[in-house]
C-alpha cells in the first residue's frame, strides 16, 4: 500500500476475520487505487485451525457484512 491508499483505506476497514483483504481490495477499487497481482507460493499449514465446513459461516457473515454495508455505504 502506498501511504496516500494507506490512508484513505484503513481507517474504513471494519472487517478483522479471514475476509479482511476482500474489504481492503473493494475499498482500494472504489476510492480508484490500482491493485496489482501477483503469484504467491502458498502452502496450507497442517496445524491450521481453520475448519471448511464450520469456517464457511463466518466467512460468509464477513461476506454479507461487505456487500450490505460497504457496498451502500460508500462513494
Amino acid at each position: 500500500f502506498t501511504q496516500k491508499a494507506a490512508e484513505a483505506i484503513f481507517p474504513r476497514q471494519v472487517i478483522e476475520g479471514l475476509t479482511f483483504d476482500v474489504e481492503l481490495a473493494i475499498l482500494a477499487k472504489k476510492f480508484g487505487f490500482k491493485i496489482k497481482q501477483f503469484p504467491v507460493d502458498w502452502k496450507n499449514d497442517p496445524d491450521s485451525r481453520v475448519q471448511v465446513i464450520s469456517g464457511f459461516v463466518p466467512v460468509f457473515k464477513e461476506l454479507m457484512t461487505i456487500a450490505l454495508i460497504k457496498l451502500k455505504k460508500m462513494p
